[in-house]
């Protein structure tokens, strides 16, 4: 039998010891495998799957757009425009490779070494470090807000799955996307600093220019903010943003991106950025925040902050900026009238130089390079010198200048009962004294010698300060609207007079008694009656009466502006000079109930008090519903739907909703197809027969052109409108068009706590803003008369008496609907009296 010895001991043992060795191998392995599956579902849970960049829809800024395409408005959680990769320019790409990703196109989106680097610091220090690659920067990007604060957490999970999440969704990226689609991914989401996310924002914001239209400098300026968007901010921080813009240079030279050429010539380049514009201030603020509240109304929070819809809308930019200039100067002009509140500081002399020092570095922003005072342009003097002639200010340390007499002559002590021009100042001494701090604005020699002095004429000039003149910021209010009757666009529209101060949008948002501007809606229901025989030269009484109210124990007696009587005149002389009692007395023969009717149908939604104050505009309207009735008579008896918005378009193309008119010039052949179909499945409602549209025209533009608009004449076209103002001047109107323009002005205070001054009549305080507005909105556009149509005939008759002329006396030419017209020969005693008065009988 043959017997077989034991395995030596020391074989054995390690024998075991292998075993052992690779069996705790293998369960630490095993072990190990299931941790990193339960780490990589657990830091993978939440990550964005790219598999094209189709995919990729981040926050995009919604842009609002005005009638020429030109950017009046943005929203936007992260303000990002996103750019085909295609439209970025080489050197771009190669600035942020050569700076942030030298071998981008040779790894796999994870450099090993800097990153082994980067979680060591991560794990140890305080926040996380640098060492991504551009795309473990894009991957950082895309992660989830809570997720890549863990980095600055002291949580190891915490910084283990920032890092974890990161590392995964750059190996996702890089499998799944081009090294191209990556950078297009990359270059549009990156955040540049001061809210700018991608180049395209970035450019805008700093150099105010498309990325295409960069310089290599400023691309290297840009390319060199990823790594600290802050420490390197060429606002904040210019000279750091230099140097870092300088290293950016120099990579690129030493990648072979750029030639020593290139280089040397971009070092050379003027440093200059712009301060980012807010274009929702800068352009038509009330206007916008319209517009943003229907979008987030109909759309959504989200869509409108982060679906980067395109807005079309009807504002005209160069109406717009008119109507804000004609604005600015009537309030201007009216707070002259009102006269001066006093300095807006009183200065001891001994603080004098630390006021002026304190000033100076708000005053360099406003200056031009040379200090010189800009035109238009509010600054802050200190009143060092006074004569009678004359007041000195300073303004900063550097800048003196002389404000004449001339240019204060109005700054009376405020008195509401008494008109301005009887309190003219003629001596600066009466005004100001030193140490008063006021507000100013440059003029012109020219400017002041061409200014009403004193009785000695203008002053003697013996230096040569420059000119300022006195200024204070208005307290009184006004609003502007400017639309087409015919296509609904609404050109203008000037909420306030500054949108910082006040938000409140007083075309839309403000309810006022709109005084004698309501009155076409009463004459308008009169000439319409089909009983009245209403005519021009309809004679109304204008005598005095009361009315009274035994429900409410009130008596009520109605006056003309002037207090005055004037006995019997023709419908046509009670528009023109805006006479009360005969419009009092035509509600009274039109009936309540149809004068509200009317109201209605041509616009007005406010509510309407049934009372004969009705007639005088007691009842209060918006400027958008007035308009709205005012827009009738241009588009011959048709209701304008007025529209701010022409199309909202999504970030796919699709059209969401579409107000564009078929005559407008920017619709695509398409667009124009189904705005015509719309045109005639969905006409405009015809609320008013257009021959007694046609009639009222005429009554208005007879205001225009020889009543209490009279102003507006200055336009020098074809005109129609209505006066407006209520008791003791608290508000003033003016409403007027042309045949394709319609325009209303109102000025006033939010609260009637103060009136607007002696004689502050709307044809004194809001027909100038309508007329200087009209004037640049209109230039160079030609307004014929609105054509006569059908059913409406022309005879000339005594203005007086309302007969027929027959060439003996005054005549003018009036308008009437068919068969309400005067017959020759026929008077007002010839039996047909009924025929021509309108009297309540009261």
């Amino acid at each position: 039998m043959v017997k077989f010895s034991n395995m030596p001991a020391e074989r054995t043992w390690k024998r075991k010891l292998v075993m052992f060795v690779a069996y705790g191998a293998a369960v630490s392995f095993g072990v190990a495998v299931i941790i990193g599956l339960v780490f990589y579902t657990l830091f993978s849970q939440g990550l964005p799957e790219f598999s094209s960049v189709q995919e990729y829809k981040p926050k995009v800024v919604t842009r609002v757009y005005g009638i020429d395409n030109e950017l009046v408005g943005e929203f936007s959680v992260e303000r990002r425009i996103l750019i085909p990769f295609d439209r970025i320019p080489k050197t771009f790409v190669q600035a942020f490779i050569a700076s942030e990703d030298d071998g981008y196109f040779e790894h796999e989106g994870i450099d090993y070494f800097g990153l082994v680097r980067s979680v060591v610091k991560t794990m140890t220090a305080k926040g996380q470090q640098g060492g991504s690659t551009i795309t473990m920067q894009v991957a950082k990007s895309f992660l989830d807000p809570e997720v890549r604060k863990g980095a600055k957490k002291k949580s190891f999970y915490a910084k283990a799955r920032y890092k974890g999440s990161q590392i995964i969704l750059a190996q996702r990226l890089e499998s799944s996307l081009s090294k191209e689609d990556i950078l297009y991914l990359y270059l549009n989401q990156i955040y540049l600093g001061h809210g700018a996310y991608g180049v395209q924002a970035a450019a805008e914001n700093y150099f105010h220019k498309n990325v295409d239209e960069l310089t290599l400098s400023e691309q290297a300026l840009i390319a060199g903010l990823p790594q600290a968007p802050s420490t390197f901010s060429p606002f904040a921080h210019p000279e750091r943003a230099r140097e870092r813009q300088r290293y950016v240079l120099r990579r690129m030279m030493e990648e072979n991106f750029i030639t020593k050429a290139q280089h040397e010539q971009a070092l050379k380049e003027p440093f200059k950025v712009y301060p980012n514009e807010d274009v929702f201030r800068k352009t038509a603020p009330h206007f916008v925040e319209t517009v943003r509240r229907h979008i987030a109304d109909k759309y959504g929070e989200k869509a409108l902050y982060e679906e980067g819809l395109e807005v079309y809308t009807t504002i005209d930019m160069e109406k717009q900026k008119a109507a804000e200039r004609a604005v600015a100067m009537g309030l201007s002009d009216l707070d002259k009238r009102q006269g001066f509140r006093g300095p807006l500081l009183e200065i001891a002399q001994k603080d004098e130089k630390a006021f002026l020092e304190k000033y100076q570095p708000i005053l360099e922003k406003l200056v031009t390079e040379k200090d010189e005072l800009q035109d238009n342009t509010f600054y802050l003097g200190l009143v060092t010198e006074v004569s009678d002639q004359r007041a000195i200010v300073d303004i900063g340390v550097k800048i003196k200048a002389q404000i004449p007499i001339s240019a204060m002559r109005w700054a009376r002590k405020p008195n509401p009962v008494i008109a301005y021009e009887y309190q003219l100042q003629d001596s600066a001494k009466k005004v100001l004294k030193r140490g008063d701090v006021v507000f100013v604005k440059p003029t012109t020699k020219a400017t002041i010698i061409a200014m009403k002095s004193n009785k000695e004429g203008p002053p003697k000039f013996t230096d040569d300060l420059p000119f300022v003149r006195l200024e204070q910021e208005p307290i009184a209010e006004s609003a502007l609207f400017s639309a087409s009757p015919h296509t609904g666009y609404v050109h203008a529209m000037v909420g306030g007079y500054n949108y910082d101060a006040s938000e409140l949008n007083r075309t839309m948002q403000s309810c006022r008694q709109p005084g004698s501007s309501f009155k076409p809606v009463i004459y308008t229901a009169a000439f319409d009656h089909p009983k009245l025989n209403f005519s021009p030269a309809t004679i109304l009484q204008d005598s005095p009466i009361v009315f009274d109210d035994p429900d409410n124990k009130v008596r009520w007696k109605p006056e003309n502006s002037h207090a005055e009587f004037k006995g019997d005149v023709t419908v046509r002389t009670a528009f023109q000079m805006s006479m009360n009692i005969p419009a009092v007395k035509t509600l009274e023969k039109v009936g309540m109930e149809m004068a509200i009717q009317y109201a209605r149908k041509l616009g007005i939604t406010t509510k309407i008090n049934r009372d004969f104050g009705m007639a005088l505009g007691a009842s209060c309207v918006t400027m958008w519903d007035l308009s709205t009735v005012y827009g009738v008579y241009p588009a011959q008896g048709y209701k304008p739907r007025y529209q701010l918005i022409r199309r909202v378009v999504d970030r796919e193309g699709r059209v969401l909703e579409d107000h564009s008119h078929l005559t407008d010039s920017a619709l695509p052949v398409v667009s124009r197809l189904l705005a015509a179909r719309d045109a005639i499945f969905n006409p405009r409602e015809k609320v008013l027969d257009e021959s007694t549209a046609y009639v009222m025209t005429r009554q208005m533009m007879n205001v225009v052109n020889g009543g209490t608009g009279f102003y507006a004449s200055r336009l020098g076209k074809s005109a129609a409108g209505k006066t407006g103002t209520t008791n003791d001047q608290f508000d003033a109107w003016f409403m007027g068009f042309t045949r394709d323009m319609v325009t209303g002005v109102w000025v006033g205070h939010d609260k009637n706590e103060r009136p607007l001054g002696a004689n502050e009549f709307g044809g004194r305080a809001a027909l100038p803003i309508w007329t200087d507005y009209m004037i640049a909105a209109l230039k160079n556009v030609d307004q014929p008369p609105i054509p006569m149509p059908e059913g409406v005939v022309s005879v000339p008759i005594n203005p007086e008496t309302g007969d027929r002329a027959d060439g003996t006396g005054r005549s003018v030419t009036e308008y009437f609907k068919k068969g309400t017209e005067p017959k020759p020969g026929q008077k007002k005693d010839d039996g047909n009296e009924e025929f021509y008065k309108a009297d309540s009988g009261l």
